[in-house]
């Protein structure tokens, strides 16, 4: 899954992106989210990655962060919540 137009994932898209998530775990049992147009993100961004990944292990499916520029990859390292994505990236 594509993120078309997404550039951020911040506090002002999670509700939004939420939705989307989901509806895309739902539709597979392995999802991917190409996160090559995601430029920034924030505290809440990260946790909700972390939600997402999270509700795809209790529903036994298994989700993919691809794609990751270098700058966005220090970004969520400067969250020091990179480690609770583990193999998901």
């Amino acid at each position: 899954m594509a993120f078309e137009n997404i550039s951020a994932i911040t506090i002002y898209e999670v509700e939004e992106l939420k939705e989307l998530f989901l509806k895309a775990l739902d539709s597979d049992d392995f999802t991917h989210f190409d996160m090559s147009k995601v430029q920034r993100i924030d505290l809440v961004g990260m946790q909700l990655l972390i939600a997402l990944l999270k509700s795809a292990q209790k529903r036994e499916k298994k989700i993919k962060f691809i794609n990751i520029s270098s700058s966005l990859h220090e970004q969520m390292q400067e969250t020091l919540c990179i480690d609770s994505l583990g193999e998901a990236l």
